[in-house]
């Protein structure tokens, strides 16, 4: 009976010591988990903004300056218009860039049948960097539509 108890108390330190040696490799996987899922996350936030923000620049052509209230599109418009569709950590650090691609007028603007392409970068700061000094990674993402009016 005596030796019983000794195995138990030699089992429970047993259990403590595996529990001791695989926790931190447990979190490790976990909190990259977690960290990989936020830089896709923050990864496709970009990719849709340069989206949205090469549509609403195709649709808001050299043309539309003759229909009010309807706007041309310009880079502050254009970031604007992006902020009020993705949703980031810290919006003000999206930079942004509008390019007409086949300035065919030489005006600068976008003209119907020409292209935009609008270029999104954001700097991504993974999760532990809150927490941590870390390095942070730029993101950036560009889309091309041509212009409708």
């Amino acid at each position: 009976m005596m030796c019983r108890h000794r195995d138990s108390h030699r089992h429970a330190g047993q259990n403590l010591v595996e529990f001791a040696l695989v926790i931190p490799i447990f979190l490790l996987f976990l909190f990259g988990t977690v960290e990989f899922g936020w830089l896709l996350y923050i990864d496709h936030q970009v990719t849709n903004a340069a989206r949205e923000g090469a549509r609403w620049a195709a649709v808001h052509g050299t043309r539309c300056e003759t229909a009010p209230p309807c706007q041309l599109a310009t880079t502050d418009l254009v970031r604007q218009q992006i902020l009020d569709r993705v949703t980031l950590p810290d919006p003000d650090a999206l930079g942004v860039a509008l390019q007409v691609v086949n300035d065919t007028n030489g005006n600068g603007k976008p003209d119907p049948d020409e292209r935009v392409r609008i270029q999104v970068s954001y700097p991504f700061r993974p999760l532990i960097g809150y927490a941590l000094p870390v390095v942070e990674v730029n993101l950036s993402a560009s889309s091309t539509m041509r212009v409708h009016y």
